[in-house]
């Protein structure tokens, strides 16, 4: 008795195991990647740029290395308000995330702090 059990078991087990495989590949999208949008007058260096690239990115809040300088008398923050369009986060439109942020970076050092301002659902992707 156990023996037919056990066989009907993994038959029952067989026979849903595809059908579940499918609905989870049916409802997966493209995966989507990040635009880091710097206003027009935008008074950061290349150098600086990239740094809050990578952070807003990768979602990293790491702080950079603190130069003596810091140390001494304090940073020197420039802030700045940067977009992130986070592309195709929906499979049906509106498709991308826009999360606005003041970021405030160091010019010595290169420490960052974000805030976040404003998130919101647009239609750029199709």
């Amino acid at each position: 008795m156990k023996k037919v059990f056990c066989v009907f078991f993994v038959l029952i087990m067989i026979s849903v195991l595809p059908t579940h495989v499918f609905a989870a590949h049916a409802t997966e999208f493209e995966p989507y990647h990040i635009s880091v949008v710097f206003g027009e007058n935008s008074l950061l260096t290349n150098q600086q740029k990239q740094i809050v690239e990578h952070r807003l990115s990768e979602k990293e809040n790491k702080t950079g290395d603190r130069n003596i300088l810091c140390t001494i008398f304090g940073h020197n923050y420039t802030s700045e308000i940067v977009s992130t369009i986070t592309h195709k986060v929906n499979p049906q439109a509106p498709r991308c995330k826009k999360i606005r942020y003041l970021v405030d970076i160091c010019t010595r050092c290169s420490d960052t702090q974000t805030e976040l301002l404003s998130t919101a659902y647009i239609i750029c992707c199709e």
